[in-house]
């Protein structure tokens, strides 16, 4: 048994030899790359996991912020939730994360216009429109949304037919994407836009 166990491993080393020597030497350097290529990764592989796991974790921080700052909103503690939104604008700038960026900057748009500082809050949500149409797959509702609170500003700043033409876009993203809820808000807003321009019957009809 053992004359055939010791056969066998002479005739497979004698294959595995006349097998590399009918390689072109080409094809077994390429053979190499690919295992040290493979050894890299496999070393690496921890490392890449321990950056996902970051970055995961840091993504769940930045959403835990937003909800403060919204609880904080939601309180009447303004300030601060300006303050929290702030900062997460910077750590999504940081990691070059621009749609949930937009979100934020709609969220301080928001924040601004209840403390009455129109400008700052116009400036806030052209920044968030900014960064959300640059996305090639951005969120139409995110969009519709954002353009919600555009509308709203418009018409705190005396740009009633801005206003009106902002939540007409508005629909029609909520259109697209079978958004009732949405459709519904913007109709109702484009009717109080309607009654401040003089529209009242106008304004009925929506």
């Amino acid at each position: 048994m053992k004359y055939k166990i010791n056969q066998i491993n002479k005739w497979l080393q004698m294959l595995n030899e006349w097998f590399i020597r009918r390689l072109k030497i080409r094809y077994f350097r390429v053979f190499i790359v690919l295992v040290l290529v493979t050894a890299i990764c496999i070393i690496n592989s921890p490392f890449s996991a321990n950056i996902l796991l970051k970055s995961q974790a840091q993504e769940t921080q930045y959403i835990a912020s937003l909800q403060q700052s919204k609880q904080l909103y939601e309180a009447g503690r303004i300030t601060e939730s300006i303050n929290v939104l702030q900062q997460v604008i910077t750590n999504y700038r940081n990691q070059g994360i621009k749609l949930q960026q937009a979100v934020a900057f709609s969220n301080l748009a928001l924040a601004y216009q209840k403390l009455g500082n129109l400008n700052q809050s116009q400036t806030a949500i052209t920044e968030s429109l900014n960064l959300i149409q640059n996305q090639k797959s951005k969120s139409q509702n995110t969009l519709a949304a954002i353009l919600d609170i555009q509308g709203s500003i418009q018409l705190d700043l005396g740009q009633a037919e801005q206003a009106l033409k902002t939540w007409q876009s508005a629909e029609s993203i909520y259109k697209k994407i079978n958004n009732q809820n949405g459709v519904v808000r913007s109709r109702i807003n484009q009717a109080t836009t309607w009654q401040v321009l003089g529209f009242y019957r106008r304004s009925l009809t929506i």
